[in-house]
């Protein structure tokens, strides 16, 4: 605003209520004016911590990285459950009087990914897919959040229903502005963090892994959120060959150790693991 001021007018004027008379600034009430909007500045901003719980687009979630400001980041979401398995809960909620009945679509809508169409027409099916990523994975990258858009995007000049191609890309969509699938970059960032990295030397035994989300968050909120990718594993919005599609991060098994890792679904499946969406904050 006072910026805004200073561009509009070159002359910094306030406003006598009592007498209606406008009258210049001194240099005092110049200095006192920007040390209150500085002030104002700074209590608006909050520094924000790994680990955070959080509630945005009234979506669970929890940062997973700050950048060098520590005024911004990003959160991960809750991970989704079984399409099935919303449906039964929301309906059990609904009879128990937790939940009203007009909000059962929204509420499986944002706990689960839709796949009905998807699984039905076998698009998961190699001979579909590879046609299909042929033309797409030219304008995908390692970061989800352009992805998402250029996903979006190619949809729309190509005539072709989001959720019936992209059910994933489609949740997170539909959780608000800026929610984006991850790429492998969002993913190892992660990583980074749950386990150190990727691959075999960042293997942990088993008990450290699994109970790596206490360390990291306060709160079992905060730590049920961060723990679902690296025990379930998560969705790609990065595709490195047509014929596979999307890419999916998982955890390796070996003896009592476990670490993670990003692979190509060489043999996919109706069977998906868990999708997480992400978002900058």
């Amino acid at each position: 605003m006072y910026k805004n001021l200073v561009h509009f007018k070159k002359k910094y004027y306030f406003c006598d209520h009592q007498t209606i008379i406008y009258s210049p600034l001194t240099t005092q009430m110049k200095q006192k004016l920007i040390l209150l909007t500085l002030l104002l500045t700074c209590i608006g901003v909050q520094a924000i911590e790994v680990g955070e719980y959080m509630e945005i687009d009234e979506t669970p979630c929890v940062v997973i990285y700050v950048d060098e400001t520590g005024e911004h980041g990003l959160v991960m979401s809750r991970a989704t459950v079984s399409y099935e398995f919303a449906t039964k809960e929301a309906k059990r909620l609904c009879k128990e009087g937790g939940l009203n009945k007009a909000d059962i679509y929204d509420y499986v809508r944002m706990n689960a990914v839709d796949r009905t169409k998807y699984n039905k027409m076998k698009k998961y099916k190699p001979a579909y897919r590879q046609p299909l990523f042929d033309r797409l994975m030219p304008l995908l990258g390692e970061r989800g959040e352009e992805n998402q858009k250029a996903i979006v995007q190619f949809c729309n000049d190509n005539g072709l229903i989001l959720q019936h191609e992209f059910p994933d890309i489609a949740w997170a969509d539909g959780l608000g502005e800026g929610w984006f699938i991850p790429g492998d970059y969002e993913l190892e960032l992660y990583a980074q963090l749950y386990a150190g990295g990727m691959r075999e030397e960042h293997a942990m035994p088993k008990a450290e892994y699994y109970n790596r989300y206490r360390q990291l968050t306060d709160g079992e909120r905060a730590g049920a959120i961060m723990r679902a990718p690296a025990l379930r594993g998560a969705h790609s919005s990065t595709c490195k060959y047509p014929q596979c599609g999307f890419r999916l991060m998982t955890r390796v098994e070996r003896d009592v150790k476990d670490w993670m890792q990003i692979f190509d679904q060489l043999a996919a499946g109706e069977e998906e693991p868990a999708t997480v969406a992400m978002k900058r904050i």
